[in-house]
């Protein structure tokens, strides 16, 4: 009760407390720092009240006269932060005096962050050795954030005697934000060194203090116990990586390409923007730009490569675009309208290995659309158009769930969330897909303390074959490329790759579609192009059935292979080439030109047979065998040069209409064959003509 009423004089009677104390609290409200240091300082009077103060808090113990350089700051915010506790009990009376000198509600607030901002900063702008001592002892930092917190959390040393006052200052501080930023910080510092059971121990000791965060630190203390997995971490090294920022791998299903979104490097053409390496001799090579989808002006990030590496889905402000490959490289992006027009920021898609399923992340909100996204999925219609996306309930929260990433097994998904109280911030899960509406997935698995950090941790790629997750990580600062070898419990199910070419009647690779068919169902479960540049397909299939493969070419028929995966369990790399042969349509039925007597010219009529039978030439499938003939008037001599000079006046009007001449062969055969009987007039006339017959090219 003394104490009680000391402070009261002490907020109330400034005048009698000393002119430098009033002083002092003026110079914080007009925010001249110096002065005010200066008047606390020299107050040296009240140094007995400001003891008491700080033993009020349990500090009494604490050596808080030897911090000289910035005790009186310390000591002001601790006067000030009494004086909020008791102005509510004064009377009317005495509140109306109070608040002549600031110490309204309003007032000690503002005097309250004013002081402790002012503490903070000269904190983080002259470190020094009492620095530790001082920020833990700091009794109920501001709520908000404080300019100058996180450099002093991140100079922190958690070793030692110093864990005590860490021990206080949370216990002072908890359950309220700073308390829990200070907690975090001693979660890194013991996660940085691998010491995982100090971490579980620290959380299961604050657990009590932290009443709103009890599930987190249970969930914390869980992960940092699980068993090791023992998991290999390596950078991809400076082919790949640089000193600024390189994040969301994207990789071929064959592995042997990686696109990703880098940042200020200095090859940069604008701010974020496309590379790609090349894997070959064992190692990734340099990385280049793609320039044709790198602009100045914008922000540009791969997001997936179809199975049949054709085309690449890609992040343009907030957009989702479609492009395609030419033999020069990708062609302009396509604006995806269905997608885009339901939300405010698209990012992080992914099509499914059979070109069927889009998966991605959405959201509403044009100002932080980081925070409110979701996971959301469109399905292709039989038009081979995207249908509105819906959201996967089963897997969002009410915080943020993105980067999806849809293995080709069409069944594991990876994606990450903050709404899972994971480690911290966001952490990577797995789950499976439960049926064919894509509404259903098991529970979400955490990928544990080799995979999350206590930064936010998304991005993640898995490689075809299961055995490697591809991340970004600020490991050493700056956001780099990551491989890391993934456990078995955590990999997604077996599929084999299947690459080859499709070969022309010559052996020739030649451009075409592939068409894969579950032959247990015999539904088409891949349709996949060739790759305009090396004129291979790639695709990938689940194990566990038998498939039939075929390929689909204008004017050939194809080869059927069977490829059986009914048993197997490993992944497998498939070689399968497929070949054309030529496509037999029915044989047109002959065509007859008919001549006058004595003449090699065919009569006017005859010009439309001689046009329809070169359309039919021209479609490439057949050639033509002409024969040539005559009445038997005149000499045999005489009609054999006759029925010659006929045919080749007819091939000759064929190759005028385009009709390659090394397609046609010319006979005359004079009066030897004739239709009919040369008795009459009528009969001689039929016989006077050229026979055109089809014959299949060979």
């Amino acid at each position: 009760m003394t104490m009680r009423i000391f402070t009261l004089l002490l907020l109330l009677l400034p005048a009698v407390l000393g002119a430098q104390f009033k002083k002092g609290y003026r110079m914080l409200r007009k925010e001249r720092l110096p002065e005010a240091t200066a008047a606390f300082a020299k107050d040296t009077a009240h140094a007995k009240t400001h003891k008491k103060a700080l033993a009020l808090f349990g500090m009494g113990k604490v050596r808080a006269n030897e911090n000289a350089k910035n005790r009186d700051l310390q000591q002001a915010y601790l006067n000030n932060d009494r004086a909020s506790q008791l102005f509510p009990e004064l009377n009317a009376r005495k509140q109306k005096r109070a608040a002549k000198l600031g110490m309204d509600a309003a007032g000690i607030e503002t005097n309250r962050k004013s002081i402790a901002n002012a503490r903070l900063k000269e904190m983080a702008a002259e470190p020094n050795g009492d620095d530790l001592e001082s920020f833990l002892l700091w009794p109920r930092l501001p709520e908000q954030s404080v300019e100058g917190v996180w450099p002093i959390v991140e100079r922190l040393k958690f070793e030692g005697a110093n864990q005590g006052l860490f021990e206080a200052h949370i216990r002072a501080n908890a359950p309220e934000k700073n308390a829990e930023r200070v907690l975090l910080g001693i979660f890194r510092h013991f996660a940085a060194e691998k010491m995982w059971d100090s971490v579980a121990v620290a959380a299961d000791r604050f657990r009590p203090d932290f009443p709103n965060k009890s599930e987190w630190l249970r969930n914390v203390s869980a992960i940092a116990s699980a068993p090791d997995q023992n998991v290999s971490v390596q950078n991809l090294g400076p082919t790949v990586n640089s000193d600024m920022y390189e994040y969301l791998p994207v990789l071929t299903i064959d592995d042997k390409q990686l696109y990703f979104c880098a940042l200020n490097r200095p090859d940069n053409v604008g701010y974020e923007d496309i590379f790609v390496s090349n894997w070959n001799n064992g190692q990734w090579q340099r990385a280049t730009l793609v320039s044709e989808l790198s602009k100045r002006e914008s922000n540009e990030a791969p997001l997936s490569i179809s199975a049949d590496g054709t085309q690449l889905l890609i992040f343009r402000e907030g957009r989702l675009f479609n492009c395609r490959k030419t033999e020069k490289g990708w062609g302009t992006p396509e604006d995806i309208e269905v997608i885009n027009k339901n939300f405010k920021w698209v990012g992080d898609a992914r099509t499914s290995a059979n070109g069927q399923v889009l998966v991605f992340t959405g959201s509403t909100s044009a100002t932080d659309p980081y925070s409110t996204c979701g996971i959301y999925i469109s399905l292709l219609d039989a038009n081979g158009n995207w249908q509105p996306p819906f959201a996967v309930d089963a897997l969002n929260t009410d915080s943020t769930d993105r980067s999806p990433y849809l293995h080709p097994d069409m069944q594991t998904l990876y994606f990450s969330s903050s709404g899972r109280n994971g480690l911290n911030d966001m952490d990577v899960y797995v789950t499976t897909r439960l049926d064919d509406t894509w509404k259903k997935w098991s529970t979400p698995k955490n990928l544990g303390k080799e995979f999350n950090t206590f930064n936010g941790d998304w991005g993640y790629v898995i490689s075809t074959d299961g055995t490697k997750a591809y991340f970004a990580s600020a490991k050493e600062g700056l956001y780099d490329l990551y491989v890391a070898d993934l456990p078995e419990n955590l990999r997604p199910k077996a599929v084999a790759t299947i690459r080859g070419r499709i070969l022309d009647p010559k052996g020739q690779p030649i451009a075409g579609r592939v068409f894969l068919v579950d032959t247990d169902n015999n539904q088409i479960v891949g349709k996949v192009n060739t790759d305009p540049s090396t004129t291979t397909f790639m695709t990938t299939v689940p194990n566990g059935s038998r498939y039939k493969i075929y390929a689909d070419v204008d004017g050939f028929l194809s080869q059927e292979y069977f490829i059986d995966l009914k048993t197997e369990r490993m992944a497998r790399s498939i070689n399968q080439d497929i070949e054309l042969r030529p496509k037999t349509p029915p044989v047109p039925a002959p065509k007859v030109v008919y001549f006058d007597h004595d003449r090699s010219l065919a009569r006017q009529e005859a010009q439309a047979e001689i046009q329809s039978a070169a359309k039919i030439l021209l479609e490439g499938a057949f050639t033509m065998e002409l024969s040539g003939h005559t009445d038997n008037v005149g000499t045999d001599a005489y009609n054999d040069a006759l029925s010659l000079r006929r045919v080749n006046s007819v091939a000759d009007a064929l190759v005028r209409l385009g009709v390659k001449k090394e397609g046609l062969t010319a006979k005359g055969l004079g009066e030897k064959n004739p239709a009919v009987d040369n008795k009459t007039k009528e009969n001689r006339a039929k016989n006077r003509r050229v026979e055109l017959i089809f014959k299949v090219k060979q």
